[in-house]
């Protein structure tokens, strides 16, 4: 009697589903200019959003925290303070 081999009815792990579930952003459309799309990774207090929940790679997500901190400097979005949701835009629109 054989017994059924134990990863066919594993449940996926954290990482895969994290990996199943990334954005598909590129690191050449993130800059500076285009300000609704760097808006979107910022929560409604002007904060950046953690890698879990902009489901971005690392990579990507170094990236757009440099960028932002870029647009804070050049004075297009505030250091702190609200940002009004008709500032952002779906993202769908850029995939």
């Amino acid at each position: 009697m054989e017994r059924p081999a134990a990863f066919l009815n594993r449940p996926m792990t954290r990482g895969q589903i994290r990996k199943r579930y990334m954005r598909s952003v590129d690191k050449k459309d993130i800059d500076w200019r285009n300000t609704p799309m760097m808006l979107k990774f910022l929560n409604e207090t002007g904060k950046l959003l953690n890698r879990y929940q902009s489901r971005l790679p690392s990579a990507t997500h170094r990236k757009v925290a440099k960028t932002v901190k870029k647009m804070r400097h050049l004075g297009l979005i505030p250091f702190a303070g609200r940002i009004n949701p008709t500032d952002k835009i779906p993202l769908g629109s850029y995939i």
